[in-house]
C-alpha cells in the first residue's frame, strides 16, 4: 500500500495492499479500505465504515461521520460502500441512527461535488448526485436514478429506478421508476423514453409505461382507483410502479418510509 508521511491513519485500520492514501487524509481504526481505492488527499474515513474496491475519493470527503440530527449514531452504525464508486470533491456520508441499518451504497456511482447522502439512507447502483445534490435521512435511490445539480429530497423519500430529477428541483413524497420530475414538489412530467431505449427496454414496454403515466397522472382517477388499474397489467415494469405507488398509498405523506417514523 501507499500511504502518505502525512497521511493519520491508524495501525487498526485494515487496508488492501494496493490501495493509496494520500497527503493530509484521516483514516479512523475501524475503517476498512477494499483493493485499489485510492484517497486523493484531505480525505476522511471515520467510525466503522468499509470500502470495496476501487473507490475513487477526492479532496476534502467525509465518510462515515455522525448523523446531522438531534439524535446520535446508532450504537452499531455502519457505512457500506460497494466498488467503483466516484466521491467528488466535500461529499458527505452519514452514519446511520436506526441499529442494524447501516448507510449503504452500492456500486459504480457518481457524487458530484458537495453532494450528501444522509443516516439510514440506502443507494443502489449506476446512480449519480449532482453538485450540491442533498438526500434527507432514510432516503431510498434504487438503480439508475439521476438527482440533478442543486436538488433536494425529503426524508424517508424512495426514488424508483430509472428516475430522474432536474437540476434546482425537490421531492417530498415517493417518484415511482422510470419518471421524470422538474420543479419543487410538483407531480412527474413523463417517462424517461430516451433513456430506457438506450437501456434496452422494448418498445412495447415504453409505451406500457406511458399509457400507465397517463392513467395515474392526467385521466383524473382517484389514486387508488388508478393504482389498481396497473397492478392489472400484464408488463412487470408497470406493475413494479404499481408496487411503488401502493406503498406510497399506505405510507404517511406520500412516502412509504414514514411508516417507521416515530412520533
Amino acid at each position: 500500500m501507499s500511504i502518505h508521511p502525512n497521511a493519520v491513519v491508524s495501525p487498526k485500520a485494515r487496508i488492501a495492499s494496493d490501495a493509496v492514501v494520500g497527503p493530509f487524509c484521516v483514516v479512523g481504526p475501524e475503517v476498512e479500505i477494499g483493493p485499489g481505492c485510492s484517497l486523493l488527499r484531505h480525505v476522511t474515513i471515520a467510525g466503522r465504515v468499509r470500502l470495496g474496491a476501487r473507490n475513487v475519493l477526492h479532496p476534502t470527503c467525509v465518510i462515515g461521520g455522525p448523523p446531522q440530527d438531534e439524535q446520535p449514531s446508532a450504537p452499531d452504525a455502519r457505512v457500506e460502500i460497494g466498488d467503483d464508486n466516484v466521491f467528488r470533491e466535500a461529499v458527505t456520508v452519514h452514519q446511520p441512527k436506526v441499529p442494524g441499518n447501516p448507510t449503504r451504497i452500492g456500486s459504480h456511482n457518481r457524487f458530484d461535488q458537495g453532494s450528501h447522502v444522509a443516516h439510514d439512507s440506502r443507494v443502489g447502483s449506476h446512480v449519480v448526485l449532482g453538485k450540491l445534490a442533498l438526500s434527507g435521512g432514510h432516503v431510498v435511490l434504487d438503480d439508475h436514478v439521476t438527482i440533478g445539480s442543486y436538488a433536494a429530497l425529503h426524508q424517508h423519500v424512495s426514488v424508483g429506478r430509472f428516475t430522474f430529477l432536474g437540476r434546482h428541483s425537490g421531492i417530498s413524497e415517493d417518484a415511482p421508476p422510470f419518471l421524470r420530475y422538474v420543479g419543487l414538489g410538483t407531480p412527474p412530467v413523463g417517462v424517461r423514453i430516451e433513456e430506457l431505449a438506450r437501456r434496452g427496454f422494448p418498445a412495447s414496454t415504453i409505451r406500457a409505461i406511458e399509457q400507465a403515466f397517463q392513467v395515474v397522472w392526467h385521466e383524473g382517477l382517484p389514486r387508488h382507483e388508478a393504482v389498481l388499474q396497473l397492478e392489472g397489467s400484464p408488463v412487470p415494469e408497470v406493475r413494479e410502479m404499481a408496487r411503488m405507488l401502493r406503498r406510497s398509498l399506505n405510507g404517511r405523506n406520500g412516502r412509504a418510509g414514514e411508516g417507521s417514523r416515530r412520533g
